[in-house]
């Protein structure tokens, strides 16, 4: 087991991802627009998005994550009412993660809280880039011939459902016990449906 640093900008908010190998959660790429609308939305997208537009994320369960301080400065958005639980720092505007709900254990930790981001080879090699219609200029052609495999696809579902039967509801980070966000979510766009 070894435990990856995380923290925001400032140092408030620390904590640690305790993973057991690369192949406990998936590294992938998301060039969506709501991550897109996420990181324009903190006022920081160069330090958040590559140059194509794309967020680098690991995926994983959300018992793997430990915060240790600063927990009263997350902050939570929703794009949409029905959107994913996109986390911040209140203290310097630092993006977490994304969550789907307390009832699907799953936790997309962004590069921008993980010791060395990106780079970090503990994360083991980019899987898949998502949503690669929404990425901005000329993407790479090795990046566009990866896209998001079948196989990464099928790797992430299975994941899911993996870690839905060994946790069930059980609260973690960032869900109390009844299932509530720690932190009230902020809806961005309230009239705007999901699509």
């Amino acid at each position: 087991m070894t435990d990856i640093p995380l923290g925001c900008r400032c140092g408030t908010v620390r904590g640690t991802l305790k993973l057991s190998s690369p192949d406990a959660g998936n590294h992938v790429v998301c060039f969506c627009a709501d991550c897109q609308a996420f990181a324009n939305y903190l006022d920081n997208p160069d330090e958040i998005l590559d140059q194509w537009g794309g967020t680098d994320i690991y995926q994983s369960p959300p018992w793997d994550v430990e915060f240790v301080s600063g927990t009263e400065q997350l902050r939570c958005l929703r794009l949409t009412p029905k959107g994913l639980y996109r986390w911040y720092t209140n203290c310097c505007q630092t993006p977490v993660a994304n969550t789907v709900s307390a009832k699907l254990p799953f936790v997309g930790l962004i590069h921008s809280f993980i010791d060395k981001g990106p780079s970090n080879p503990l994360l083991g090699p980019i899987r898949g880039y998502h949503k690669l219609e929404c990425a901005k200029g000329e993407v790479p052609d090795d990046i566009r011939q990866k896209g998001m495999p079948v196989g990464t696809t099928l790797r992430v579902f299975w994941r899911l459902f993996k870690w839905k039967l060994t946790a069930g509801n059980k609260p973690y980070p960032f869900f109390d016990a009844a299932g509530k966000s720690v932190s009230k979510p902020e809806i961005v766009n309230p009239g705007k449906t999901q699509n």
